[in-house]
């Protein structure tokens, strides 16, 4: 029992490691208004490569005047946003790493009071950190790299896929270590626990299509799905 409380403190310790942080910074890349009219196209540099969850832009069409201005990065428009006469705020998700963001005006002229950037460092899309310790049984083992890969999709998530994804398999993957670790693979006591880790991969479907589309994300969903496929074999 010792053991297997000892080995569930460690999983949950280290799986909520990457929740505290959840590895997010708000930058600000815009701190003096700037006009741009219509046909004009602004480039906002990062300064350095940042995978960019969200820009959050504070801007108002010039004179008073409606107008609208597209936001592009790497080439795509990430939003198409309508510019009244004052200053609103507006949101725009674009999910994809880059140095640098472009405005474009396509109708009237707009002065961007502000923009800020919700970025995550950039790291390699195999680049996730081992869990301390080793494990005798496949299931645990498994698990253990199930954490590993969520902790390294956390970075380029978002909140909501985080609560309602990755949190699930954090805790699933923790319980189901505790129990391979200190039971085995066969035990007919923890087998309800190994098949919720399997239970959320399959719910995670969703999340792991989509995910798919993002080049920092794909190696990660990938070895996931067949995390999945293994644990189902392990589990027949």
């Amino acid at each position: 029992m010792n053991k297997f409380i000892t080995i569930l403190f460690i999983c949950f310790s280290f799986a909520g490691v990457a929740s505290e942080s959840n590895y997010r910074d708000t930058i600000t890349i815009l701190d003096s208004a700037r006009t741009i009219r219509v046909g004009e196209t602004s480039s906002i540099n990062l300064g350095k490569r940042f995978f960019i969850h969200k820009l959050l832009i504070q801007a108002e069409g010039a004179s008073r005047q409606d107008a609208y201005a597209e936001v592009i990065v790497n080439g795509d428009i990430k939003g198409t946003v309508y510019l009244p006469g004052r200053d609103p705020h507006y949101v725009v998700t674009v999910a994809e790493a880059s140095r640098s963001v472009e405005i474009s005006m396509i109708h009237g002229a707009g002065r961007f009071i502000s923009i800020k950037a919700v970025v995550s460092q950039e790291r390699d899309d195999h680049d996730w950190e081992p869990i301390p310790g080793s494990y005798t049984s496949k299931i645990g083992k498994l698990s253990a790299e199930v954490i590993q890969i969520v902790n390294h999709l956390d970075r380029y998530s978002t909140f909501e896929d985080y609560q309602t994804y990755l949190l699930p398999l954090r805790r699933t993957s923790a319980i189901a270590i505790a129990y391979a670790e200190s039971r085995g693979d066969l035990s007919r006591t923890a087998r309800p626990y190994y098949e919720a880790v399997l239970d959320t991969l399959d719910a995670s479907s969703d999340f792991f299509n989509r995910s798919l589309a993002i080049p920092l994300m794909q190696s990660g969903v990938i070895r996931l799905m067949s995390l999945r496929e293994e644990l189902r074999i392990l589990l027949k």
